[in-house]
């Protein structure tokens, strides 16, 4: 819905792209994604403008096409339009942000690295809750680890593409920072009742177990 407001206030011709994998929609200045507009345009150009919320039947009354051929706009529901559009603009830069630091730091890493990342992490997290999308678990989770800030945690985030709930925790390889967690844990299972499942280690992944082709 933000992404088609902000196409009908430029006046961009939006058309329907079939020849691709997937069918979507395209404009010629940003390709028919939010991630393409950077965050300083968005905030000063169309934040305000867009509706904090917007019901589905409003929508649908002022717009018979829907930019979006695998979603239906359901006439019930009130949906949060401002917040998650600048969540679609913000995140691509927070992940860029993310990689240019890890692709620029050296051994040995330093706090202030981490805490920069960590911040990132917490921006998404909040960003993905503020779209309806968390969870007051995950949302736990996250501040558990915040609070073990100084401890060798530095930043959470919900994460699995909705998968049941995992939330990503970025920290070092030490003995203070498995205590922290440790506690974190222990807080979250007297708090919840909840005894959560750890991914601990990794593996080869596709490349020892292979891939589905569909």
């Amino acid at each position: 819905m933000g992404y088609q407001l902000i196409c009908e206030w430029e006046n961009l011709p939006v058309t329907r792209e079939t020849s691709g994998v997937l069918e979507r929609f395209t404009d010629p200045r940003w390709q028919g994604y939010l991630a393409r507009l950077s965050p300083s345009l968005f905030r000063g150009n169309y934040e305000y403008r867009l509706p904090v919320t917007l019901k589905g039947a409003e929508f649908s009354q002022s717009h018979k096409t829907h930019y979006d051929p695998y979603t239906s706009v359901r006439p019930e529901v009130a949906y949060p339009v401002r917040l998650a559009t600048r969540y679609a603009v913000e995140e691509n830069n927070r992940v860029q942000l993310f990689c240019e630091v890890l692709n620029s730091v050296t051994a040995p890493v330093s706090n202030h690295s981490l805490e920069l990342l960590g911040e990132l992490m917490y921006g998404a997290h909040a960003g993905y809750s503020d779209c309806g999308l968390g969870s007051p678990e995950t949302d736990l989770l996250v501040s558990l680890v915040r609070q073990e800030a100084g401890n060798d945690l530095f930043g959470a985030k919900i994460t699995g593409g909705g998968a049941g709930g995992t939330v990503a925790v970025l920290g070092r390889d030490t003995s203070r920072a498995q205590m922290a967690f440790a506690r974190v844990v222990s807080a979250y299972r007297e708090q919840t009742g909840i005894d959560p499942y750890i991914f601990d280690g990794s593996s080869q992944g596709a490349d020892a177990f292979g891939i589905l082709k569909i």
